[in-house]
């Protein structure tokens, strides 16, 4: 459901002369990191609501960046494989976290397991800050890439 309102602005963003997806994908995940912080301070179930509404607003365009940044980092001949790993991965990630924060909450009480969507805020920003480079570098390979085979094509016809 919070993706149906970031959509609009993804698409405008994406149509004109839109940020790498590498820089999409930093600002994504600082994005969504920032909007575990105010989980902390739910205090009933409106308050918890509305912060998880916002924060999916920014975590449903970041997975658009990612699986669009696995589409651009994998060969054509293996595309359905790169995407399934990002999928499987996903879901690997989201029943991981509802297990930790099971435990959590079971252990330490609810507010506690908040921390546990904070530290996984943290750890998607990490990820981000760290592959960045290396994006940066799959993006322009690829572009040039692209160009080449433009070239390529147009020599070949002509």
């Amino acid at each position: 459901m919070p993706s149906v309102p970031a959509s609009p602005v993804w698409r405008s963003v994406r149509s004109g002369s839109a940020p790498p997806l590498a820089k999409l994908f930093l600002i994504g995940a600082g994005m969504t990191a920032a909007s575990t912080l105010p989980l902390l301070f739910a205090d009933g179930i409106g308050s918890l609501a509305t912060m998880m509404f916002i924060s999916g607003v920014f975590f449903a365009p970041t997975m658009i960046v990612a699986l669009s940044i696995g589409e651009t980092a994998v060969p054509p001949s293996k595309l359905t494989e790169g995407l399934t790993w990002l999928t499987a991965g996903l879901g690997i990630g989201v029943a991981a976290g509802a297990a930790v924060s099971g435990g959590v909450v079971a252990r330490f009480g609810v507010q506690a397991g908040f921390t546990i969507a904070l530290a996984a805020g943290a750890l998607i920003l990490a990820a981000a800050f760290w592959g960045y480079r290396r994006l940066s570098w799959i993006e322009s390979d690829s572009a040039a890439a692209s160009a080449s085979e433009v070239v390529s094509r147009a020599g070949a016809q002509g």
